[in-house]
């Protein structure tokens, strides 16, 4: 049986190069992957800061904890904004803002969940929503 060394020559250059290339495009993937993590990884760490506003009174309030990026879901904002001192009157009930059930509430979390660049969270109240938070007593409390 007589061997074809050319061809077998000519097939294993073929061979060489075809895994060159496979292995230089695989490295470049690789790389770009690592780059993209990265990349994602710093816009998850970007702070956001939440602020309750009020546009009838022109009144705010910003709570004093910002989240990470990649913190920011519902149940971590209804637990900070559930930090904020509540008048002495209404100690005994739960916060009551209409904008949290709201599409436009979870569209706005959304829209900041996606984008990147420090932001902060607007939550729309109204001023017996707003006034139901004591920050006298809470601005107080974190001077001493």
């Amino acid at each position: 049986m007589d061997v074809d060394w050319q061809a077998l020559d000519s097939l294993s250059i073929i061979l060489g190069i075809l895994s060159t290339v496979f292995a230089a495009t695989a490295a470049v993937f690789s790389v770009w992957q690592r780059w993209s993590a990265r990349k994602e990884g710093v816009r998850l760490n970007q702070e956001i800061f939440i602020r309750l506003s009020c546009s009838e009174l022109v009144e705010t309030i910003d709570i004093p904890f910002s989240l990470r990026r990649r913190e920011i879901t519902r149940s971590e904002i209804l637990g900070l904004i559930g930090m904020l001192p509540m008048k002495a009157e209404l100690k005994r009930f739960r916060y009551e803002i209409h904008y949290l059930s709201t599409s436009e509430f979870r569209e706005e979390l959304s829209r900041t969940q996606d984008s990147s660049g420090s932001d902060t969270l607007l939550i729309e109240c109204n001023g017996e929503e707003l006034g139901q938070f004591d920050m006298e007593k809470f601005n107080d409390d974190n001077r001493s």
